[in-house]
């Protein structure tokens, strides 16, 4: 598992579907510990009956697969995070569910300190409007 400072993140996500429009970047700031979070969400998908493989770690760089049942067929996701630097990383993640493939790339830079005034969600919203955006 790698080892982030915890801290006020910066997040870019751009999230790609074959045979549809490159979607815009959603960015988003957040008061977190990344190392932590990543366990959690690793945990809860346990808990929700996915199969959690062991994380392989490869120089700077970690990954690991996922693999959900999901209405009768499985959803499988295989991630793996470059490390720049205890302040800095990337994701790539891919995941296939039925006839569906999709691909996002998360970038992730820590900006600061958490104050405690600050709420642990600061919103960004990209420059264009997102179509089919889930709220």
């Amino acid at each position: 598992m790698p080892t982030l400072r915890q801290g006020l993140w910066s997040y870019q996500r751009v999230a790609e579907t074959p045979g549809r429009a490159k979607q815009q970047p959603v960015s988003m700031s957040k008061c977190v510990d990344p190392s932590a979070d990543l366990k959690k969400n690793l945990e809860q998908l346990k808990a929700r009956n996915c199969t959690v493989s062991a994380i392989a770690r490869t120089g700077n760089a970690y990954a690991w697969t996922v693999a959900c049942p999901l209405n009768g067929e499985t959803l499988q996701i295989r991630s793996v995070i470059t490390v720049e630097n205890d302040t800095a990383f990337r994701e790539e993640m891919s995941s296939h569910f039925g006839s569906q493939d999709s691909r996002s790339t998360l970038s992730a830079r820590r900006v600061g300190d958490c104050t405690e005034a600050a709420p642990q969600w600061l919103h960004h919203r990209p420059s264009r409007p997102l179509v089919g955006a889930v709220k």
